[in-house]
């Protein structure tokens, strides 16, 4: 057992037997490179990562690569999701170098922590032209020994770049409308009319792409916009990257198609594809993602619940070595189970062959295993097979309860059981829009549950902590716990119109701008650390929209709901800083551009007050039910006007009657208050095109 045997991460518990000598990232592993004058050999990667199983199969429990890697350098690892700071330094300076990304991500250091050399997967010989790790971990320590100076002096000139990277430019565009409309046209260059999506292959869900599309359709009325994003959803649905059986989505596709995906399902994909389903349920009442949606509730109440009432960090992509083998079938397997005629229909439904539809991501070989896959939707394949669409909803629901009885008899995926508040907190966002969608009060229990552990266990009352594993936290913050924790509390003011809720995103956001503020606008990630080679100012959106812009569209919220300009201008700091990087790369901040439109659109509130609360039930379930992407909501009453005194004053100003009164606020003026929700959402789309200057 190496140095990892003591580690709480699951994921350098999996390395602790490899005869890899590794260390944690710490400065004892830093110090012995130092004296020992080797360069030190860093491993990033997360428990759930296929090709990550794969390199520590082929290479790192490899006794011949192992004694190189003993032999010349110092081995470190890291779990990128205790640690997204190390990852994203490091990541940021492979894709500079290669082009592209991914896990594991190994990177070269010197003994000061800079990069001279980056690499994903390789394997230990060379293949397919593909160079080996043993023979390249060679040609390194052969320079090496060479100059270890030249690589040192090659290291810091690097270093100057990697700042320039991981910093907002000095040089600051134009907050305009013309920034988001040039994402627009960016997404819709880039999206695929066959299959959804944005590009050919791999794909990913990114539904914050979809959110901000969602928002440029809410002022703009464009139905090419709503068919874009509704064309994707419902392929993902359909599709192999969404687990039929057991519900919940695996974390991208190999293909165009959304056929062959990876297997990982991680909690951060879940929480943001329940926010975006439940949000085009309001504009569209399609039940297929009301039907996604609660069987995405039911995996992750089912399968990534603690008992204390946080969610778990994912499920392995492999089972045992086999990946997806949890997920796979053999037709003969379903025939068995269902009878021939059953299980003929059921696999026609589902694109099941006899020679399998589910291809070796590496040779491309059919396996003979199949995903369960949807063409087209149900009502087409009803009209295919001449059964009406409801017996045949029936017949297929019975035949996936079928199946998953028998895949639970399987041997498991291995879970991570991380809890991250930063995931967390973006799945109380996500359950919460889903109550407001489908007025279920079981996704309001299970927000406020998770809600509440964050706030208990993941906090000692001044600070968030990123990381718990076995009850234990860990020391880290970082800035996407405090910028998705605001989103979330705000997410549930909205939702109960509790005083507390905003008062406590108020302390939050406080102490998220003490902690991370910078003088270039931007927000660190990280807290001041001494063992980083330097501290990031992240913009860019990635699998989850980063910390900046998150905290852009909670800092905006605020200052409408509290009147604190303070808020305001600490947001257009951060716009500004990367205004520069979204007109050159505009679909890389789609999160950002959709905070931008809230601010151009002059952060629209709508104040609602009514003498009680009772007078205002009905009205608040059409409100829960209506989609308003741009729009935040207050609500005074008689019973909460003294607790929304230290929070809000300016809403302690409203008339209390007996019929509900609601007041449209946007570019710091009210205009006058209207007597019917209808009456109300009609002159706020008629201001946001004014404000926007969009013509009809």
């Amino acid at each position: 057992m190496n140095r990892l045997k003591d580690e709480k991460s699951p994921y350098l518990r999996q390395h602790a037997s490899d005869p890899v000598e590794w260390y944690p990232w710490s400065e004892e592993a830093f110090s012995l490179a130092s004296s020992l004058q080797r360069p030190v050999f860093l491993s990033i990667g997360y428990s759930s990562c296929h090709w990550c199983h794969v390199m520590q199969r082929e290479s790192f429990k490899n006794p011949e690569v192992a004694e190189v890697l003993n032999r010349y350098f110092v081995c470190v690892k890291v779990d990128r999701e205790e640690r997204p700071d190390i990852d994203h330094i490091y990541m940021t300076y492979c894709h500079a170098l290669t082009g592209r990304g991914g896990w594991p991500l190994n990177v070269l250091l010197t003994p000061e922590r800079e990069p001279f050399y980056a690499f994903t997967y390789l394997p230990p010989e060379e293949r397919h032209g593909v160079p080996g790790l043993k023979e390249l971990l060679v040609k390194i320590w052969e320079l090496w020994s060479r100059d270890a100076s030249v690589v040192v002096r090659e290291a810091k000139r690097i270093k100057a770049v990697l700042e320039q990277l991981t910093t907002p430019d000095s040089l600051k565009g134009d907050l305009s409308l013309k920034l988001v409309t040039r994402g627009v046209e960016r997404f819709r260059r880039l999206y695929d009319p066959a299959f959804g999506g944005f590009g050919t292959a791999p794909k990913f869900p990114t539904p914050h792409n979809l959110l901000f599309l969602l928002a440029w359709y809410h002022v703009s009325g464009e139905p090419e916009v709503l068919q874009m994003v509704e064309h994707t959803l419902v392929r993902m649905a359909l599709g192999g990257i969404y687990d039929h059986i057991g519900g919940g989505f695996h974390r991208y596709s190999t293909d165009q198609k959304w056929l062959l995906p990876h297997f990982e399902k991680m909690l951060y994909d879940q929480a943001l594809l329940l926010y975006t389903y439940s949000t085009v349920y309001m504009i569209t009442k399609n039940n297929l993602y009301e039907r996604v949606v609660k069987r995405t509730i039911d995996f992750l109440k089912s399968e990534m619940a603690s008992e204390e009432g946080a969610f778990y960090t994912a499920l392995d992509a492999d089972t045992g070595e086999r990946e997806g083998g949890f997920y796979l079938w053999r037709k003969e397997e379903i025939i068995d189970l269902l009878g021939l005629e059953r299980g003929e229909l059921f696999c026609r439904v589902f694109n099941i062959k006899e020679e399998g539809n589910f291809r070796e991501e590496a040779t491309g070989i059919l396996t003979g295993n199949n995903i369960l896959y949807m063409g087209e939707p149900l009502q087409e394949v009803s009209r295919r097979e001449g059964i009406p669409e409801a017996r045949l909803r029936a017949f297929v629901d019975t035949c996936l309860e079928a199946l998953h009885h028998k895949r639970n008899d399987r041997p498991r995926p291995f879970r991570d059981e991380k809890v991250l508040t930063d995931q967390n907190s973006l799945l109380i966002a996500g359950l919460l829009k889903a109550y407001r969608a489908f007025g279920e009060e079981e996704y309001l229990h299970t927000a406020l549950r998770t809600k509440e552990f964050i706030l208990k266990e993941m906090s000692d009352g001044a600070r968030l902590y990123h990381c718990m594993v076995n009850g234990r936290r860990r020391g880290e913050r970082f800035l996407d716990d405090y910028a998705y924790t605001v989103w979330a509390l705000l997410e549930l003011y909205e939702s109960l119109f509790e005083p507390e809720d905003l008062r406590i995103a108020r302390d939050l956001a406080d102490e998220m701008l003490m902690v991370y503020g910078s003088d270039r606008g931007g927000l660190y990630l990280c807290t001041p650390d001494p063992s980083l080679p330097l501290r990031p100012i992240e913009g860019l959106d990635g699998a989850l929209p980063s910390g900046n812009s998150v905290a852009s569209l909670g800092l905006l919220k605020l200052s409408a709901l509290t009147g604190e300009v303070s808020y305001r201008d600490a947001a257009e700091g951060i716009l500004s800083a990367f205004s520069a990087q979204m007109e050159e790369t505009p679909h890389g901040f789609p999160f950002m551009l959709y905070s931008l439109l809230y601010h151009l659109a002059g952060t629209p509130l709508l104040r609602i007050s009514a003498r009680t609360r009772k007078a205002l039930k009905t009205t608040l379930k059409e409100l829960y039910g209506s989609s308003q992407p741009l729009l935040s909501l207050s609500l005074k009453t008689g019973e909460n006007k003294k607790a929304l005194l230290s929070v809000s004053p300016a809403l302690t100003e409203l008339p209390l009657t007996d019929e509900p009164l609601f007041h449209v606020c946007l570019s710091g003026r009210c205009l006058p208050p209207q007597k019917g929700l209808g009456s109300a959402i009609n002159m706020l789309s008629k201001e946001l095109r004014k404000t926007l200057k969009i013509s009809e």
